[in-house]
């Protein structure tokens, strides 16, 4: 109704509408696990309402343009805004329906900008993007690819200043999609670092300095994320004191998981709850089997007997944690309570059915 009565007051007092422009967009960043249906659709109704309303009230009249401001998310999504990437994926699908009817529409996937935005409104959002690989376009230089697209219109373009080698390390299950493929060729040579990989030089050192490589690594990898100097980073210091919340933990398992080739839980923080517990833990994952402890001929016939948990927060139950199981169980209750432990449980499973 209130595009309806817009659209009249325009007709009225003004000259015939030429183009549309939808640029609304609200955020309310939630894990699926920890998502009402209120929430869902608190991002989705801008974009799906909003865009298709626009659509349905204008699609008779004769506009030289349509354009809907969708995000680089429906691309290349973002952790913790599924629903928002939703909506912007069904902008980029309104545009392509537009233009199957003849309409005009184009969808721009826009990257976040120094000064104005969603992201602009949050330092810390837009700090977090940079330093997984995405810059941000000033207001300028977003004005100027506007023109540009205006001029030659196509149905959608992803509008972003990235780093694809920062971006696959934090997001390492993206490698190798196809349409990402010309953007990571352009990046292939300066994604191998001299002397090797890092798992590849850890494949070379002793026992010795594997451990200490470990660690050094982990603190490097807890640092970027964290955006701290490696000194602030202690080895014993548990990872929620150290600022570590579940969608940062994510990032920190994804880049573990991109430099050692591991498969590890979406969980592993919260059992390995600090540094040293962690990097104890890979150790012993990444050590060689003939450099395991061999056991007394007599000791292959006994019983097996169930392995100790894992090393958790000061003050947690010790419980008993097979390889396989999910490490939930193990963290202290000041560190994560019922409900993010089913949460996080739930989290665990979905990734593991995904994969």
């Amino acid at each position: 109704a209130e595009v309806e009565s817009l659209l009249a007051t325009v007709q009225q007092q003004m000259p015939p509408l030429r183009g549309v422009v939808h640029a609304a967009g609200l955020l309310d960043d939630r894990t699926l696990t920890d998502m009402t249906e209120s929430q869902l659709w608190s991002p989705m109704r801008p974009k799906v309402l909003g865009g298709w309303n626009l659509h349905a009230a204008t699609r008779h009249l004769p506009l030289d343009f349509f354009v809907l401001y969708s995000s680089i998310t429906s691309l290349l999504g973002s952790r913790g805004q599924g629903a928002y990437c939703a909506g912007n994926a069904f902008l980029d699908a309104l545009a392509e329906a537009r233009i199957a009817a003849g309409l005009p529409a184009m969808s721009l996937s826009w990257g976040p900008f120094s000064e104005v935005g969603l992201a602009a409104e949050m330092e810390n959002r837009g700090q977090r993007m940079a330093h997984q690989g995405i810059d941000s376009l000033t207001p300028a230089e977003g004005t100027t690819l506007l023109a540009a697209l205006l001029a030659h219109p196509r149905a959608s373009a992803g509008l972003v200043r990235i780093s694809m080698r920062q971006w696959i390390e934090s997001h390492p299950q993206a490698a190798g999609m196809r349409y990402l493929a010309d953007l990571e060729a352009e990046e292939a040579t300066s994604r191998a670092p001299a002397g090797g990989s890092f798992a590849d030089r850890l494949a070379g050192a002793t026992a010795a300095e594997r451990e200490a490589m470990i660690l050094e690594h982990l603190v490097e990898q807890v640092s970027r994320v964290l955006r701290l100097d490696p000194s602030r980073v202690e080895r014993g210091a548990p990872f929620t004191s150290l600022g570590m919340d579940s969608l940062m933990s994510l990032e920190l398992r994804n880049r573990l998981e991109a430099s050692l080739g591991l498969r590890l839980s979406a969980a592993l923080l919260f059992t390995y709850a600090s540094p040293g517990a962690l990097a104890d833990y890979l150790f012993k994952a990444l050590s060689p089997a003939e450099e395991a402890p061999k056991a007394p001929e007599a000791a292959a016939k006994a019983p097996v007997v169930e392995e100790p948990a894992a090393p958790a927060a000061p003050g947690a139950e010790s419980a008993a944690v097979a390889p396989s199981t999910s490490p939930v169980e193990a963290a202290s209750d000041g560190e994560l309570d019922e409900g993010d432990a089913a949460a996080l449980a739930e989290l665990a499973e979905l990734e593991e059915f995904l994969r």
